[in-house]
C-alpha cells in the first residue's frame, strides 16, 4: 500500500453529511449510489464509512495476494474491491 486515497461516507442525507464532514478528504454518497457501484456489497446501517480506497504499488500483486488468502476481489472501475464482511465492515477498494 502507498496511501489511503479516499474515504466514502454513505448517508440517508448525503448533502447534510457532506457539510458536516466537509473538513475530511472523503466524499458522501447515498446508499443507492454505493450499491450501484459495489453491486454485491451489503452495508451496515447508514450513516457509515462505506468505502476506504487504498492506492497500491501493484494492483495485480494485490489481487493475487487476496486470491491466495481466499478473499474474492471484485472488479471496480479503477481497481478491485473486497466485500465489507471480509474487510472489517467497509468496502475496501484497491487502486494503482
Amino acid at each position: 500500500m502507498t496511501a489511503v486515497s479516499g474515504i466514502t461516507l454513505c448517508s440517508d442525507e448525503p448533502e447534510a453529511t457532506a457539510e458536516r464532514f466537509g473538513r475530511l478528504s472523503g466524499r458522501s454518497c447515498s446508499e443507492a449510489e454505493i450499491v450501484e457501484v459495489y453491486r454485491e456489497a451489503v452495508l451496515p446501517a447508514v450513516t457509515c464509512v462505506a468505502v476506504v480506497t487504498l492506492t497500491v504499488y501493484a494492483l495485480d500483486e494485490t489481487k493475487a495476494y487476496l486470491e491466495e488468502k481466499e478473499i474474492t476481489p471484485h472488479e471496480s472501475e479503477g481497481g478491485v474491491w473486497v466485500k465489507p464482511e471480509r474487510a472489517g465492515g467497509v468496502i475496501l477498494e484497491f487502486r494503482d
